[in-house]
């Protein structure tokens, strides 16, 4: 009864090793005096967070010296034994930065930079800041005989002439913290050839609201003298770029770093990543439970980490979320080589981790109440390897997505772990894997951005099931 109850025990470790160690955990905030808004406002609620999930705090001033990868601050970084990840949304959003740690401890980023083609662009320091500009072909009454890619080219050469500190780049290789104002223009002439000049400014963490807008007070000139309207556009832009990084309170405020910041290794700043936990070795008696043919959604592997969680490709996985509730089953054959089973999620349950912003997707995108759940069917085209307690086996599977009432075809790739609760309960510890082109296949838009970033959204599910008797 002894040696059983110790077996019991180590076997638990499997799933201890798959979810979190409270003390490796760490978020890391590197700060400059300017960032004052937001050591007041969510430096606290940082705090009492990372209390509360028993996760490591450390505060860093920049002038201490910063990773060369960081470009900005105020900066929040989460790391563990899985690698780091870097925040990049607003901070006065404080369900963003706990839906990213959550995504974050089981998903690292990778670290890459990226492309923007055909922007205007400015060097501050360390930090890039690029604004893409978005021009609508020129409308009214008396646009008909203008050549609008004409006048879209004289616009982007009027706008780089006018701004003082930004330049027409073809292309610029931004890092993750550097950041990016986008620029909506929209022309109208009418039939007295006066032009109107409408223009609004999107932060880089949403695209739903302005944060700057002129559509009701357009910026106005006769199109002889068009430059000058356009040059007053130009300015405008500007100033309010300036004042949005400076002044903003809704979280875009930001404080470039400086050249002479000294660019220091992770290391050197004592922040090394912490050792992956050991896993458990392959263990077999002759009274453990066989392993059951039957298994049945049970719960989430921690409270911690999400049952499913999404996220955009880099540079886009600051777009990340989970969905709170699935339920479904898998049936091992005879001989336990086939499995086949089913998945349903309620698509009413994501979230992205801010209200307005899951009101939209669930109402706009996914039309989550029209369409209530999505699934996946499954059966294992080739033999399953066999299934032993406290030993881990990837196994492929193909089978059919369906969200929206369009279904296509998904191989998935699974990572499954049979263990045993302290009651003696067999459970199996699923990590799945996979993605789906949203705009291709289910015809849903993704967010600005390079493809296939944009296109692809990628998935990892962690739970656990139960023996079905």
């Amino acid at each position: 009864m002894k040696m059983k109850i110790l077996l019991v025990a180590f076997m638990l470790c499997a799933l201890k090793a798959q979810g979190r160690e409270d003390s490796e955990e760490a978020l890391v905030i590197f700060t400059q005096p300017e960032d004052l808004h937001f050591e007041l406002t969510t430096v606290p609620q940082i705090r009492q967070f990372a209390e509360k999930e028993g996760i490591q705090l450390i505060l860093k001033e920049a002038g201490e010296g910063l990773p060369a990868n960081i470009t900005t601050t105020p900066a929040l970084i989460f790391q563990n034994f899985r690698g780091r990840s870097i925040y990049s949304n607003r901070y006065a959003e404080f369900t963003t930065i706990s839906n990213f740690v959550r995504t974050s401890r089981v998903a690292s980023q990778r670290p890459i930079t990226y492309l923007r083609s055909e922007v205007l662009a400015r060097r501050q320091g360390r930090t890039t800041i690029a604004l893409p500009i978005k021009i609508t072909p020129i409308s009214g009454k008396g646009a008909g005989k203008i050549d609008a890619e004409e006048f879209k080219a004289e616009i982007i050469k009027e706008l780089s002439n006018a701004m003082q500190s930004f330049d027409w780049e073809k292309e610029v290789r931004l890092k993750k913290t550097d950041r990016l104002f986008y620029i909506d223009l929209h022309p109208y002439l009418d039939e007295r050839k006066n032009l109107y000049l409408s223009s609004e400014i999107y932060s880089q963490f949403s695209c739903q609201d302005p944060i700057f807008s002129q559509l009701k007070t357009p910026v106005n000139g006769t199109w002889e003298r068009r430059k000058e309207a356009l040059k007053q556009v130009a300015v405008l832009l500007e100033q309010e770029i300036n004042r949005q990084i400076i002044e903003s309170k809704i979280g875009d405020a930001f404080t470039p770093v400086s050249e002479e910041t000294a660019a220091l290794e992770w290391e050197d700043l004592g922040l090394q990543l912490p050792s992956a936990p050991s896993r458990p070795r392959s263990i077999s008696a002759s009274d453990l439970p066989r392993i059951p043919n039957g298994w049945s959604f049970y719960k989430a592997t921690d409270e911690a980490i999400p049952i499913v969680q999404f996220r955009f490709m880099e540079p886009l996985d600051r777009y990340a979320g989970e969905v709170r509730t699935l339920s479904g089953n898998m049936e091992l054959d005879a001989d336990q080589q086939r499995l086949t089973g089913n998945f349903e999620a309620e698509m009413q349950s994501l979230t992205m981790g801010m209200a307005s912003f899951d009101e939209n997707v669930l109402g706009k995108y996914i039309k989550a109440f029209k369409f209530p759940r999505s699934s996946f069917q499954f059966d294992s085209s080739v033999p399953i390897p066999p299934l032993n307690y406290g030993q881990t086996q990837e196994v492929i599977v193909d089978g059919t997505f369906e969200l929206m009432r369009r279904k296509r075809p998904v191989k998935v790739q699974a990572l499954l772990t049979p263990i045993v609760s302290e009651t003696g309960q067999p459970l199996l510890l699923v990590n799945a894997f996979f993605s789906l082109n949203i705009v291709d296949d289910f015809k849903i838009k993704g967010p600005d951005g390079p493809a296939p970033a944009r296109k692809t959204l990628l998935f990892d599910l962690n739970f656990l099931m139960k023996a079905e008797h």
